[in-house]
């Protein structure tokens, strides 16, 4: 039996986009919700400033505080998407690992 890499490189490439199609709703779910949760913030501003009660200083300075927990949120989301890419490698490794014993064990 011979080593294919053509095939095993394209194993490799499903098995880790499998993982990645099944972890990413979850990673998508996170920085919706991170950047949703803050909808009626977001929406008071613009409001405050479509009518006149605040100027473009005044929306800058709100912005920069409305930045700092998103930006933690996001980070979580990070997480989140890391593992899922770690998870995926590993499954592609495993794709290579099963490929090259199951040719050593046919020599």
């Amino acid at each position: 039996m011979t080593f294919d890499i053509e095939k095993v490189l394209s194993d490799m490439a499903n098995a880790g986009w499998g993982v990645l199609q099944k972890d990413y709703p979850g990673v998508q779910v996170c920085v919706t919700k991170a950047i949703s949760k803050e909808k009626l913030l977001l929406l008071n501003i613009a409001q405050a400033r479509l009518n006149g009660d605040i100027d473009d200083e005044d929306v800058a300075t709100q912005l920069q505080r409305w930045q700092l927990p998103v930006q933690d949120a996001l980070l979580a989301c990070q997480v989140q998407a890391k593992k899922a890419a770690q998870d995926a490698v590993n499954a592609a490794i495993q794709v290579f690992n099963d490929a090259v014993y199951r040719v050593a064990g046919s020599i």
